[in-house]
């Protein structure tokens, strides 16, 4: 109950009070005009200023009270004043009444009780002047109780406390499902089905108010009040609270919000797709409570109906070069979004804006399309000492998504300078290019052109220089000014102009690097005895008539062999001097299969490796030498199958021997101290998913480390930490794992299975053996449960009429809602008895009533026989 009324049960016509009022005024003119007959103009100007109301009576009083103070008549002056302000008291109390109360019954009775008392004070007044104050006031009490008396008699006035206007209305808990299968929309033109089932109820929100009292309710994993529909309208269905359906736990939370209050019902809206332990057809049995179960959503609806674009995988290599062209492999399931326009993009950093997009489309409703992004990494001022570049791939989310959370991965990649230019020439396609290639392909620290001749004077170019290409061998200073290391191999002499040797021997001079390998058309047998070439080389060239040495052999280092940059690290393979033989520990090299026979060693000539058992007329033969020229270097391989190195230690990557015999080699042709910015240490992380659904399997966790010289490193102490964003400020990590090394190339690899959903930071570092570290790397990934929301679409009817048949109550489609609440009505008005009525309390007796208006006007005429009144 809220408040209270006075209300009247004597009469409901508004007749006698008009009639009352309108008798009272006329009474008022009456009185003044015969007060102004008998000369009487103070008595007659109050009277009529009466019957016009207090707008008119109170300045009246006020201005007859001013008058009489002026003409020093203090007494009635005072007599006036004070009545006037009485009277402005009680008009003004009136007057609230009737602005907060407003011009109901009881206000119109009031302002008549204030009519009469004010023409019962007139009145006495001018008949009575003579008495003095307190008679006349102790008349005009009696006489005004008496009418108020005689008013209740007449009106019979009552207290009415109203019960609240919705108490008589029952409860009706409305519970709808908002987990991520209500998301669906089972056409491109509609909206989901939870924004369905919201736009129904809201058409019947007039409806529910007139006749229940609606308790909103969502429900998901778990069940949470709304206090409106327009809240209930914000638990949309997303994050992971939509990523279960617990129909059971919704029906659970509407019985305990009734209370021990019995509801009409309850009304169930959902696609009925329960994923939870808890049965809902038992859940609905318990309470004694019908359940109206409103089924929303295609029954033949397929799995994976959910319109979503998943970012699944990007491919990207570990280095990219400075100014050089990468392609990014990025690979998106794109599900319920057939003919509809997407975007990848890549952007570099923090940046806001894409640096590379590219367009996807598919006529399919599910299928997995591939764009191809390509990106050229750029040196700046703010990057040039970062050699680990951040990049984030983002496929544009569509305002239909309902997780937009697998939009997006971040990669990291290796930056490196390559400014090692190598120009490698090749009379013939053997198998030292074939495998020098790939190795010098494979360099973050080369950039390689490959001249092969394939027949008479044509030659067969691959790779290219900062993007440039060679149609023929160099033959202007320009076309030598694009490397810093040439390699000949076996090309004979004929191929060259006299020209081309000189610049060539110019280029050395200048600073650039040059190595001559053996081969059956090289030094002397390939005609170079005589040439500016001849002339720069660390050894004497003879003539054609030198022969080739077939004989199998493994070259032995010198004193000066073992020491020289090119065989840094990898000594303990060649046999040394003093007899010492290769390391037994290490991979036994295959031997090579012959050299070219050069003369002697030119005095600036520095022997790395000569022949065990081969001697020429001023010692052994040498199989590699190397000296300064001007401002570059020149070196002499006799040897032409260094690829079969390559073949038992295939394993070790860039850190075999052979690998880094040849890296060692180009580096220290061109003076690679000087002039290469290697990529020096680091280390980069890749993860297989940015997105992980827990229960899946296995997060792989693969690393790419180099050591300071900018090779791979291979003995790399390697370990990821894993720190859960959940923990707030601990430091604690939740997981360690240790990546194992993988084909020796620098790559280490291990994996790790998460045991909560959350948002982790893994952290990667390595050091070398000696404990310092090489680098560090770190990638945020999301793990969330399984979403079973997305196995079933199809709307469950068969459940859903199951929970309305235990329960006593119905099932209908969403469209049936105004049908089912019509049904819910007829129902309650069958049950229920007839509304409750609101209590109240008389304000009257009339005995009592009765008794003491005889008894006010007894004593008035009392008081009058013994002051002599008549």
């Amino acid at each position: 109950m809220v408040g209270m009324n006075l209300e009247f049960q004597g009469t409901s016509a508004s007749g006698l009070l008009w009639a009352l009022l309108v008798g009272v005024t006329v009474v008022l003119c009456v009185w003044g005009a015969m007060r102004l007959i008998r000369g009487r103009v103070r008595s007659g100007v109050i009277s009529f200023a009466a019957a016009a109301g207090p707008a008119v009576f109170l300045p009246a009083l006020l201005i007859d009270g001013g008058l009489l103070w002026a003409r020093r008549d203090w007494r009635a002056g005072r007599t006036s004043i004070l009545a006037g302000a009485v009277f402005g008291i009680v008009a003004c109390l009136l007057a609230a009444w009737a602005a907060a109360a407003g011009m109901d019954g009881a206000t119109w009775v009031a302002l008549l009780g204030l009519h009469i008392a004010t023409a019962v004070a007139v009145i006495y007044s001018g008949v009575y002047t003579h008495l003095g104050v307190r008679r006349l006031s102790a008349l005009t009490a009696l006489r005004f109780l008496a009418i108020l008396v005689l008013l209740g008699l007449l009106f019979k006035p009552v207290l009415v406390f109203p019960l609240d206007a919705d108490a008589h209305k029952p409860l009706l808990p409305i519970v709808v499902d908002r987990s991520a299968s209500m998301a669906t929309a089972d056409q491109p033109a509609l909206p989901n089905r939870h924004a369905q089932a919201i736009q129904m109820l809201q058409s019947q929100r007039q409806r529910l108010g007139k006749y229940f009292r609606p308790r909103w309710l969502a429900f998901g994993t778990e069940a949470t009040a709304a206090k409106s529909l327009g809240d209930l309208q914000k638990l949309s269905p997303t994050g992971t609270a939509a990523d279960g359906t617990d129909i059971a736990a919704g029906l659970r939370e509407a019985r305990q919000l009734a209370g021990e209050n019995r509801p009409a019902g309850i009304v169930l809206i959902s696609d009925g797709i329960n994923n939870a332990a808890d049965s809902p057809i038992t859940q609905s049995a318990r309470g004694g409570t019908a359940v109206y179960a409103v089924g929303v959503g295609s029954q033949t609806a397929t799995a994976g109906g959910i319109a979503n674009r998943e970012l699944l995988s990007v491919d990207v290599p570990f280095e990219a070069a400075v100014g050089n062209v990468t392609e990014l492999t990025v690979k998106v399931r794109v599900t319920r979004f057939a003919n509809a326009d997407g975007e990848v993009r890549l952007y570099a950093g923090d940046g806001k804006t894409p640096v590379a997009t590219e367009k996807i489309w598919t006529p399919a409703n599910d299928a997995t399309v591939t764009a191809k992004l390509k990106w050229t990494p750029q040196l700046t001022a703010a990057s040039s000492d970062k050699p680990v570049r951040r990049l984030r791939v983002v496929v544009k989310p569509n305002a239909l998504e309902v997780n937009k959370d697998d939009n997006a991965a971040e990669v990291h990649v290796l930056i490196t300078d390559p400014k090692i230019r190598v120009l490698y020439v090749e009379g013939t396609m053997r198998p030292e290019y074939k495998f020098l290639r790939r190795l010098l392909d494979t360099d973050p620290n080369v950039q390689f052109l490959g001249m092969v001749r394939v027949a008479k004077n044509r030659f067969w170019s691959q790779g290219s220089i900062d993007g440039r290409k060679l149609a023929a061998l160099p033959a202007r200073d320009e076309d030598f000014k694009m490397f810093d290391v040439i390699i000949l191999g076996d090309l004979d002499r004929s191929f060259l102009s006299r020209d081309q040797l000189s610049r060539l021997r110019k280029f050395v001079s200048d600073g650039g690097g040059l190595l001559m390998l053996g081969g059956r058309n090289s030094f002397g047998p390939g005609g170079y005895a005589g040439t500016e070439v001849a002339a720069i080389l660390p050894v004497a060239v003879k003539g054609r008539s030198d022969r080739q040495v077939a004989s199998e052999f493994s070259p032995r280092l010198t004193a000066l062999g073992q020491s020289h940059p090119i065989f840094r690290g990898i000594t303990g393979y060649f046999p040394g001097p003093g007899g010492r033989q290769p390391d037994a520990k290490l991979a036994k090299l295959p031997p090579l299969r012959g050299c070219v026979m050069v003369g002697r060693a030119k005095p600036a000539a520095a022997i790395l490796a000569i022949h065990p058992t081969i001697r020429v007329e001023t010692g052994p033969l040498v199989v590699l030498a190397v000296q300064p020229f001007g401002a570059g270097r020149c070196g002499a391989f006799t040897a032409d199958t260094t690829w079969q190195w390559y073949l038992p230690t295939r394993a070790m990557g860039q850190d075999s021997p052979y690998g880094r015999f040849w890296g060692q080699m180009i580096r220290w042709l061109a003076g690679a101290e000087a002039k290469t910015r290697e990529a020096g240490a680091a280390a980069v992380l890749r993860v297989s998913d940015s997105y992980f659904y827990l229960g899946s399997g296995e997060l792989k966790l693969l690393g790419r480390i180099q050591d300071a010289d900018g090779q791979p490193a291979v003995k790399a102490r390697v370990r990821c930490e894993i720190f859960s964003d959940n923990a707030g400020k601990s430091s604690n990590a939740v997981a360690k794992i240790s990546l194992s090394s993988t084909a020796g190339r620098g790559l280490y690899r291990g994996q790790w299975r998460p045991a909560a959903a959350g948002r982790y930071t893994v952290k990667l570092t390595a050091v070398d053996p000696g404990g310092k570290t090489l680098g560090t790397d770190s990638l945020t990934i999301t793990v969330i449960r399984q979403n079973t929301e997305k196995q079933k679409l199809a709307r469950d009817d068969n459940l859903l009429r199951r929970i309305a048949k235990v329960s006593g109550g119905q099932f209908a489609d969403l469209a049936a809602l105004p049908d089912l609440l019509d049904n819910i009505i007829d129902r309650r008005k069958t049950r229920a008895g007839p509304p409750p009525q609101a209590k109240s309390r008389r304000l009257y007796n009339f005995p009592i009533l009765f008794i003491l208006f005889v008894a006010l006007l007894t004593s008035e005429w009392l008081l009058r026989r013994s002051w002599n009144m008549q």
